[in-house]
Order: C-alpha cells, then structure tokens, then sequence
C-alpha cells in the first residue's frame, strides 16, 4: 500500500531530477519546480488521511500517530504555500529540504524503536539548517550555526541515552522495555528525554531557540516553531508510555519540573521583550510546557490531553507567526510598532488576534479547550494544586498578551487599520491562508471530537 511516507520519498528524489531536466531543457519557469513540491505534501496529506502510516519492525502508528501526522502533513503544505507567495524565488534545495524534513517529523511521529528515532530527527533536523538559511546574510548565518550545534548536542545525547537503555534491556524496540537493569536504564532514559528536549524547546534545552527562531524568516519560524516542536513533544510522549511505569516516581518528579520550569521561565523573560517576534518565541516555548504536563502523567487521558494540545498550540503558533511576517512587510517588528502603523490589513491583525487569544486559552478557541482538556486530567488524579499554579501563570501571561492588544487596537490609530488596502493577488492568497489558520482555531469543539 501507498501510504504519505512513500510519496514523501519519492517526492524528494523526483524533486531535483525534475529540476536537472528543466535545466537541460532549458525552461526558465522555476516556479514549476516550487508547485511540483506543493503537490507533493498535499497528495502526501491525501493518502494519509485515506491510508494512514506504514506499518513496519521500526516503525509502528498508535491512536494518535494518524491524526498528527494528518495534521503535520496539511500544516506544512498550508506553510509552504505560504512561503511560495513570501518569496520571490525558492530555489531547488529549499523544496527539498523541506521535504525532507516534513518526513523526518512523520517518521518521529510513528517510530517504534530508539534506532528508527535518531534516523528520524536526523532526517529532520539537518535540512532544517537550510530553511534558517534561505535568506542568506550574517543573522541567518548566526543563526543556522546555533541550530546546527545544538541539533548535534541533541544526537549525541540521544545516540548516548539509547545506548545505556540497550545494555540495560538488551533490546531498541520501544515496546521491549519491560525487563531492565534499572541502574543503566534511569540514566539513560533521562538522557534520552535531554536529547528530545533540546528539540521541542523544553527549559532549561531552550536557549537556542529564541536566537535561533528570531534569525530565520518568520514564515520559517512558523514552520520550525511548529512541525518539528509537534514531532518532538509526540515522541516524547509516545516513549514515556512505554517508559514511565518502569521509572514512576524518578520520572514523574522530573517531568513535572521540566513541565513547570518550561512554563513559568519563558512567561517571565516574554513579558520584557520589546520586539514582538521575540515575544511571540518566548511564548510559543512557553506553550510547550503545558503540553508537557499531560506527558508528565501518562494516564489515558492525559496523554490524549497532550496530544490534542500539541495539535493546538501548533496552529496557533503557525498562524500568529504567518501573521507577523504579513505584519513585518508593513513596518512592524517592536510591540510598540503596532501603535503607529496604519493600513495593516484586516486579515493580518485578526490572524494575529486570534492566535494569541488562542495561546492564551480563551474560549471558544482551540487553545481554550486543549488547556481545558489538560486541567481535567490534572484535577482527575488530585493535582489540583498544579492546576492553580498554571492558571496563575496564565493570568500572568495576559500581562504581555494584553501589551500587544493596547498597542493594535490603540484608538487613534483603530480604524487605519482596518481600511481595505490596496493588494496583489499574492496578498490576497495570503490572507485566504491565515482565514483558514483562522477557522481551524475556531473549530476546537469539532476537533476535540475528531482528536
């Protein structure tokens, strides 16, 4: 059977070799090459809603390894389309790394073996280097660098940790952790979670990121801060079911204190920042610690908790950043900027909006419901002290939310920003871009249903 790997494979061979023959052929539309990689991730997103994931020894789908793998596939086919209309020209190499990397997180996302899992984030981290450097100056370049050296820092822990849960239960399957020589396994599982953590932005793994997100491209940073943070926050999840009733009270401590940590210290530098992109991936890092508060408990449900709320967080990241880059084009990049544009557009300003509202957790947003979905299972095994201290946390967090909010809707300049501007079609196809961000933000009810 066909399924959205395979075509992501075939996708990425097929992409240069078109490319080499147009050359030879001498045809100058290189667009064709960006729409053949467009139809690709969305043919890939077609044949894993109709015929899930493949099935093998390494790699193996869980009840929610279709439904995010569904959801990396139509984000990133939403995000390059976007990207096709930021730029004026992608070149060859950038379709395929992104490729790549979009099946190097659906691989994270439904590998059943420690040897699959390295394989796969290598897959997807080491083209992401390229996407950080598709503007080419001295920032981007500082930038890929960082990545680049904390992207190897999180393998060779990785590589490490395996390493030490192999001696300790002779097997790399996830699924055989059952007998294990405890004193190889307990260092090597948390040795493992560092390596994922520096992944999905997990305190004190994080500091890479906010140079990192604010040197890439914010359509780039939509992506990065979105498909491969989901991938990870997953893998982390789908490990530690197999994982954590061997190490129960060891890793249920240490979860919750990166989980806490991961929430409370991004929310507290966010709330100085003046440049709203750096804002916006304090933020975003933030939002990874409440989704990492469901992994912490590893029942039932608040492993599903977990999974919808990566599902949440994610869209909500890429459409605040889709937004921001809109935003940028016109002039804005301080939180105070907001203040003082005019003619911002409708769609940009709302995307943005509704966005934050969502990462905020107001109803009726997606947003809402996943932190809803996270108390729930926190109220149902008696943490309800936990529940407090997150809800303080995100009152707090409204602090820096609200600046941006009484800068954007600042009533001197109100109404400037909603007068119909002048726009290409490039523009317009845009906005049809972030209304659908929009819509899938605003259909946390039928979601949660779907999830």
């Amino acid at each position: 059977m066909i399924n959205a790997q395979y075509i992501l494979i075939v996708g990425a061979l097929l992409v240069p070799l078109v490319d080499l023959l147009r050359r030879e052929l001498n045809v100058k539309a290189t667009k064709i090459i960006n729409y053949l990689t467009l139809s690709i991730l969305l043919l890939s997103f077609i044949f894993e809603v109709l015929f899930g994931n493949i099935q093998s020894t390494l790699f193996n789908s869980v009840d929610y390894s279709y439904f995010i793998n569904s959801f990396i596939l139509l984000l990133s086919t939403l995000i390059f389309s976007f990207m096709l209309l930021h730029f004026e020209k992608l070149d060859t190499y950038i379709d395929v790394f992104f490729i790549i990397t979009v099946l190097g997180a659906t691989l994270m996302v439904i590998s059943s073996n420690f040897l699959s899992l390295i394989i796969s984030l290598e897959m997807m981290s080491i083209p992401s280097y390229a996407l950080v450097l598709i503007v080419k100056d001295k920032k981007h370049l500082e930038g890929t660098f960082k990545y680049l050296f904390i992207s190897m820092l999180s393998i060779a822990f990785l590589v490490f940790g395996s390493s030490l849960i192999f001696l300790s239960s002779g097997s790399l399957s996830f699924s055989s952790l059952s007998t294990v020589n405890y004193l190889l396994f307990l260092p090597g599982i948390a040795i493992v979670l560092a390596g994922i953590a520096y992944e999905a932005t997990l305190v004190p793994f994080h500091s890479w990121a906010p140079d990192t997100y604010d040197a890439a491209d914010s359509t780039v940073t939509a992506f990065l801060s979105s498909v491969p943070k989901a991938a990870g926050l997953i893998v982390i999840v789908h490990i530690f079911t197999y994982a954590f009733p061997l190490a129960e009270e060891f890793m249920l401590v240490t979860l919750m204190i990166l989980a806490m940590a991961t929430i409370i210290v991004p929310s507290i530098i966010a709330i100085s920042q003046s440049k709203l992109k750096r804002m916006l991936i304090y933020s975003s890092i933030a939002q990874s610690g409440f989704a990492f508060v469901g992994v912490s408990l590893l029942s039932t449900i608040s492993v599903y908790s977990a999974v919808f709320y990566v599902f949440a967080f994610a869209t909500a990241d890429a459409l605040v950043f889709l937004s921001l880059s809109m935003l940028e084009s016109k002039g804005v990049y301080l939180i105070s900027d907001l203040g003082k544009a005019k003619n911002l557009g409708m769609v940009p300003v709302l995307g943005l909006s509704l966005g934050l509202l969502s990462l905020a957790g107001f109803p009726p947003t997606i947003g809402f419901f996943g932190k809803l979905l996270i108390f729930m299972s926190l109220i149902f095994q008696g943490y309800v002290w936990v529940v407090i201290v997150l809800i303080a946390v995100l009152l707090f967090s409204t602090f820096y939310y609200y600046n941006v909010f009484r800068n954007m809707y600042r009533r001197k300049y109100f109404l400037t920003k909603f007068v119909p501007i002048k726009s290409d079609i490039r523009w317009a196809l845009k906005e049809a871009i972030i209304i659908i961000l929009m819509a899938i933000v605003f259909a946390g009810v039928a979601l949660i249903s779907a999830a």
